[in-house]
């Protein structure tokens, strides 16, 4: 037995349909053309088909495409799903279908799904392992979106896994075919939904509470948020680390803010708030809907005026002073979290050099040039296996913007920050593996520090090694913490037996 009929309560008519499962419709109408989904999936991209009754689609009356400013459980209507990945079909079965986001995007005409696994469609819910190659838990509801700005792709995905790099909370994600009642509409992406059901799923170790601080907010939502996080900066006149690290998850929040700094996320106030319930547990947040991340949406979309012509596309915000300007009473910033950041870098000096540190820790090490070549060489091989047109075009623009992004930023921070100029610091170690900072590097590395700042390198301690060259004296030991002034150059070499110094 499966599936809401597809009246609903729209009709006063919420009973499952009493239709044996191998009788359906849907899958009547799946089975032509599912060996060729498969077939396609093979050497490609997977492939993911929906089959909906058109009416449910497109009825004047019930329709979810042709009423698409309705919301909520009377506009679900019951799918057949198909999920096929290298010739194997993965998952099939039933389940709800709505669709997924709201305005600008549904009045523009971008068609985004999300599905609904539930008992009374015949599954509550599929392994998570099956679709995403992160540990995710089991998967209650899954959006499919597509970009929602022409020749920009990617932009969720690619700002998601670079955010993961630099340490943020952000979901995983697969770009797939969609195939809608066998139409096929091209590239979208899978990520899961992060409604309050999919986080209990994805941190089955806690019981935690959930803001989201864009859409429909409900009473007790904004009770807890007003009281887990407002309240405790209430009256506060001076927020220090150490006060702060009591109620909220720090690393958590400043990998946060930094991704949005460094993917040029405009419309970075999205996301979910997270708390367990446990008296002594931490608020943290989790990233969502990035796709404002390298486009400059004013200028790269058309959207000219005099003021923004002139820049280019990596000079765009958020800027370092968006999230390091103090912030005069009365006047603190409309996005929570920014609030907080803005307050303890500007209220808490060791927490403004902590975070300055971290800074640089993630352009060195997190994001380093390897690491970006390599995501972009994977959205580019996504890319291809899609045959998107406008492939190579989009990852041009996409490397540009990173390429340039980072020394923009940095030369913000010498300016706003008053640090001083930064040095470039070069190690090279003959194809050997060195320790910098507690990151492995191989062959030749090039950071970025603050004078005043430290070097930390380690070799592995054997008869390999033989001692450091710094700016060409000798200095023995295998650990070794080098100060970066600028006064001195910074070039390093680690030495081995039977490498010519």
């Amino acid at each position: 037995m499966v599936g809401l009929s597809k009246f609903q309560k729209k009709r006063g008519a919420s009973h499952v349909q009493m239709i044996p499962r191998n009788q359906h419709p849907l899958i009547i109408e799946a089975k032509p053309g599912s060996e060729n989904l498969a077939e396609m999936s093979r050497g490609r991209l997977p492939v993911i088909s929906i089959n909906v009754q058109q009416d449910d689609l497109y009825s004047d009356d019930y329709g979810i495409l042709k009423n698409f400013d309705e919301h909520g459980r009377d506009w679900e209507r019951v799918s057949y799903v198909q999920y096929f990945r290298e010739g194997e079909q993965i998952i099939s079965g039933f389940s709800g279908l709505r669709l997924q986001g709201g305005d600008p995007g549904r009045k523009k005409g971008l068609i985004n799904f999300r599905l609904f696994f539930r008992k009374e469609y015949g599954k509550s819910r599929v392994k998570g392992s099956k679709i995403f190659d992160r540990p995710m838990g089991d998967i209650k509801r899954l959006a499919i979106k597509q970009s929602e700005w022409e020749r920009w792709p990617l932009n969720s995905p690619l700002a998601y896994d670079i955010s993961h790099e630099i340490g943020a909370w952000t979901p995983p994600t697969e770009p797939v075919i969609f195939y809608l009642n066998g139409e096929n509409l091209g590239l979208y992406y899978v990520v899961p939904h992060l409604g309050e059901r999919q986080i209990e799923e994805m941190l089955p170790e806690g019981e935690y509470r959930y803001y989201r601080w864009r859409g429909a907010q409900h009473r007790g939502d904004r009770l807890f948020f007003l009281g887990e996080f407002w309240m405790k900066l209430k009256n506060v006149d001076r927020i220090t680390k150490k006060y702060a690290e009591q109620f909220f998850d720090l690393d958590n929040l400043t990998s946060q803010i930094f991704s949005y700094l460094y993917n040029g996320t405009g419309d970075f106030c999205q996301g979910i708030t997270v708390k367990d319930t446990a008296e002594e547990a931490k608020m943290f947040w989790l990233s969502w809907d990035m796709d404002h991340s390298f486009v400059d949406v004013k200028v790269d979309l058309n959207i000219r005026n005099e003021e923004n012509t002139q820049r280019e596309r990596w000079e765009q915000p958020p800027f370092i002073a968006t999230f390091f300007t103090p912030e005069t009473k009365g006047d603190k910033h409309y996005c929570p979290r920014v609030h907080l950041f803005r307050r303890l870098v500007n209220d808490d000096p060791i927490f403004r050099e902590k975070a300055k540190e971290r800074f640089m820790e993630i352009m060195n090490h997190r994001i380093s040039d390897e690491t970006v070549s390599e995501l972009l060489y994977e959205a580019w091989s996504d890319l291809t296996k899609a045959n998107y047109n406008y492939r190579d075009e989009y990852i041009s623009a996409v490397s540009g913007f990173l390429s340039h992004r980072k020394q923009f930023i940095i030369k913000q921070m010498e300016q706003d920050l008053e640090t001083g100029p930064v040095r470039s610091c070069n190690v090279d170690a003959d194809n050997f593996p060195i320790s910098v900072d507690g990151y492995t590097k191989m062959k030749r590395y090039e950071g970025y520090y603050f004078p005043g700042s430290i070097l930390s390198l380690e070799a592995e301690a054997n008869s390999t090694f033989k001692h450091w060259l710094i700016n060409g004296d000798i200095v023995s030991g295998h650990q070794v913490d080098v100060p970066v002034s600028l006064d001195e150059e910074c070039e390093i070499r680690a030495v081995f037996n039977g490498v010519t110094e």
